[in-house]
């Protein structure tokens, strides 16, 4: 069997077609690193990627996979798609918010899961869909977690960020800050560091050691600022600690991203979305990925949204992209995080 059949087939969907999803998947395509790591396969549209490619100049051909999928042979200057979704893309305006857009990536996103699910493909890299073309759509989902939550039939999911020596897992995401406060219980952050300590195993990373932050500025003030550090975190992380989950904290979080940086931390437990979003982007935007836990497949995705403002203009960044789909390969591989 070739070196390259050996590589792990990385399924790519390409987001919200009138986003820049099309183009920094065309773009990723040419870089040759790409096949270092991994069998890149497009699920979504030809036209799509055949449009972008003439745009740009790529020299890429684009090919229907007819067959079986996992033979696919890509390389910088041949790639192949699986199709599916809507045949009428191609009418869509380019950088205009639209529901039938939200359904093709809809069906994207459906169709990549259903092969990961079906073991077709070893892992997913997702460019970003667009939630008010989901919801007006009229799709209840209103992102990748949502669906492959659902399509997994798992019930304990989370998103962790990963750029550079920073590896941040989620409480919560997209709820209000009041909610999310509320969140902040001693069942819900055990389970969290539960879920961490098992798909950081799962990865081949096994004793990852896991920096719990605090709700509270200054970590609560010894209660003058808030209790949840003593009420919530302080015992869940305790009853981790007796499971064998090397926790520890909670910890003021402005104090644990350089701790991070030097190496202390595998994971960070944050508690709301801007406590991990805003450190993250500060330190590599363009570069930072974003990962699913708890799902029985890999999936990793770009950590930008669809830019409807620069559709369409050829000055879409493809670094997130690309960092993406090495991401993938390097978990489904067991080379772990690049740090």
């Amino acid at each position: 069997m070739s070196e390259m059949v050996t590589k792990p087939l990385i399924g790519i969907t390409v987001g919200d077609p009138v986003g820049i999803g099309p183009e920094v998947v065309a773009k990723t395509l040419v870089e040759p690193e790409i096949y270092t790591y991994c069998r890149p396969v497009v699920i979504g549209r030809s036209e799509l990627l055949r449009r972008e490619a003439h745009n740009l100049r790529l020299g890429l051909s684009i090919q229907s996979v007819t067959g079986d999928i996992q033979s696919v042979q890509p390389s910088s200057h041949v790639t192949f798609v699986w199709e599916t979704g809507p045949e009428n893309v191609l009418d869509l305006a380019v950088g205009e918010l639209n529901p039938d857009a939200g359904r093709a990536a809809y069906a994207y996103a459906v169709e990549a899961a259903q092969l990961a699910l079906d073991h077709k493909v070893d892992a997913l890299a997702t460019a970003p869909m667009n939630k008010t073309a989901l919801s007006r759509a009229g799709i209840e989902d209103i992102g990748h977690l949502e669906i492959y939550t659902r399509m997994s039939g798992v019930n304990d999911t989370a998103t962790m960020l990963a750029v550079g020596p920073y590896r941040v897992v989620h409480l919560s995401t997209h709820v209000p800050l009041g909610r999310a406060a509320e969140q902040v219980t001693f069942d819900r952050v055990l389970a969290r560091l539960r879920l961490t300590h098992k798909q950081f195993h799962e990865w081949g990373l096994d004793g990852p050691k896991i920096g719990v932050a605090a709700l509270n500025p200054h970590g609560g003030d010894d209660g003058l600022i808030g209790n949840e550090e003593a009420t919530a975190i302080s015992p869940a992380i305790e009853e981790a600690q007796k499971e064998g989950i090397d926790a520890h904290g909670p910890f003021p979080v402005d104090s644990m991203f350089p701790q991070a940086r030097d190496g202390r931390w595998d994971a960070i437990l944050v508690h709301y979305h801007d406590q991990g979003h805003i450190p993250i982007k500060m330190h590599d935007f363009e570069s930072s990925v974003s990962l699913n836990l708890g799902m029985p497949f890999t999936r990793t995705s770009v950590d930008h949204g669809t830019a409807f403002d620069i559709a369409g203009q050829g000055i879409a960044d493809p670094t997130g992209m690309i960092a993406a789909v090495k991401l993938a390969a390097r978990l489904v591989s067991g080379q772990g995080f690049v740090t």
